[in-house]
């Protein structure tokens, strides 16, 4: 299952839950696609692993996806909230160093909302 919500008119926050596999990181691309190119367009992406337990290859090539697509409009993305498992996978491949990666929504919404079309950091 994948929520979206407005943080606020320049950020949208995409919160799949549960494993992201081959099975789920299809609906994952498309959820965070049909986010990056919503009319008006946020400047902001952030998708929140808070929920996630599990992520593999397939999870990694979605969000290179939404990275690249994002930075490819101007708009930022990021990640948020994942949990040390599944931050363990960013870091072994180094996506963490791509993208920028919060320790929790709050940080992440603290780095999105206090920053204007900077990327935003940990």
């Amino acid at each position: 299952m994948i929520d979206t919500y407005r943080m606020d008119d320049d950020a949208v926050v995409v919160l799949p839950t549960g494993e992201l596999d081959i099975a789920s990181a299809p609906t994952l691309r498309d959820e965070l696609s049909a986010v990056i190119t919503a009319e008006p367009r946020p400047r902001v992406i952030c998708c929140d692993l808070t929920e996630v337990s599990f992520m593999d290859s397939t999870a990694l090539s979605a969000l290179v996806f939404a990275h690249e697509t994002a930075a490819a409009g101007g708009q930022q993305f990021c990640i948020a909230g994942a949990r040390a498992s599944v931050h363990r996978v960013l870091e072994l491949t180094q996506l963490d160093q791509v993208i920028a990666c919060h320790d929790s929504m709050d940080a992440a919404r603290e780095a999105i909302l206090g920053t204007a079309g900077t990327q935003a950091e940990s």
